[in-house]
């Protein structure tokens, strides 16, 4: 249950972020308004989406969704880096990963500002309230293969892939906001404080920065649709009887309930209010994760239905080789 509780929270979560920046991207670059059914409609129509793909099944409809996620990425990607200033890029990029590696636990635990405090619990706990699900998912596609790979596919790649996301975006921004060619800022007082909007002003001061928007808000829409068609099959998988398949009902159902409660936390109040839900799902699951990090730390060292442990491997390895090298019979 609180894997649900969590899976939902932060799921919900993502997709109100998801609506207030794709809503505020379109009435800041095009002038569009909407009231106060327009993120309710917004939401709707990314229900139906997720979950269309979610009962379409993994090879199907998440498959596909996540391949066009994959592509729109790259494109996005190598187009931002060829409009943007490279050196500038480059050399931001460079200072903050050495920072990055030479300070990653006192930054990652750092609290003491406000600002830096609050969004450093509350991205915390967003994290954690993922961990459910992405963590089943990556488990279950896993299965058969080898730890290496898992570890290079579900960690390495991801997290490399996140890096270079990071230092574009954000050293793009730096970039620009400094040399005052773009006032990022001043958009994001303009509207209420609200960072939604930070990235059109930044998109609409490079070159093809109708097309760099496009792509963007693109990539808005199949991001969370990858991840909440994930997530709906995921809870109704752990609210299913072992053994037994989802139904088409019950994925409606928990698609349906992840939109509403998105569209509740919408309502209720701006960011304040997707921080507490976040922390609120998130926080307690953080235990969870480290018992489980410890109980697959446990699983990976010891016998196992019978297999080799990684111990026993390691021993044996090493009396192979002897201790003056490898042994010739």
């Amino acid at each position: 249950m609180l894997a649900i509780f969590a899976t939902i929270g932060g799921v919900a979560t993502s997709v109100a972020f998801v609506s207030k920046q794709f809503l505020t991207g379109i009435q800041y670059q095009w002038g569009v308004t909407y009231g106060a059914l327009g993120p309710v409609l917004f939401v709707a129509g990314l229900t139906v989406i997720y979950v269309i793909s979610a009962e379409s099944g993994v090879h199907r409809g998440i498959r596909r969704i996540a391949g066009v996620n994959l592509v729109l990425f790259v494109l996005f990607g190598l187009l931002l880096f060829a409009v943007s200033p490279r050196d500038a890029v480059l050399s931001w990029g460079t200072t903050a990963l050495g920072t990055y590696a030479t300070s990653f636990v006192p930054m990652s635990l750092y609290t003491g500002g406000e600002w830096v405090a609050g969004w450093t619990v509350w991205n915390w706990s967003w994290w954690f309230s993922w961990a459910p699900f992405a963590g089943l998912f990556l488990a279950a596609l896993s299965r058969g293969r080898r730890i290496r790979t898992v570890v290079f596919t579900g960690a390495v790649a991801t997290s490399a892939a996140t890096v270079v996301w990071f230092l574009l975006l954000g050293g793009t921004s730096l970039s620009l906001q400094h040399s005052g060619t773009a006032n990022i800022l001043g958009s994001i007082a303009t509207h209420g404080g609200s960072e939604a909007v930070a990235g059109y002003p930044l998109f609409s001061a490079l070159p093809l920065s109708q097309l760099l928007i496009f792509l963007f808000l693109a990539l808005i829409i199949v991001f969370i649709t990858t991840s909440a068609d994930t997530s709906t099959l995921v809870v109704t998988i752990l609210s299913t009887r072992r053994n037994l398949a989802p139904t088409t009902g019950s994925i409606v159902f928990w698609g349906v309930f992840q939109g509403v409660v998105a569209v509740a936390v919408l309502l209720i109040g701006g960011g304040e209010s997707l921080q507490a839900v976040a922390v609120l799902t998130g926080g307690p699951f953080a235990v969870i994760s480290l018992v489980a990090l410890v109980g697959l730390t446990r699983a990976v060292l010891h016998d196992e239905g019978g297999q080799s442990s990684l111990r026993a491997r390691i021993r044996r390895r090493g009396s192979e080789r002897g201790p003056n090298g490898p042994r010739e019979d």
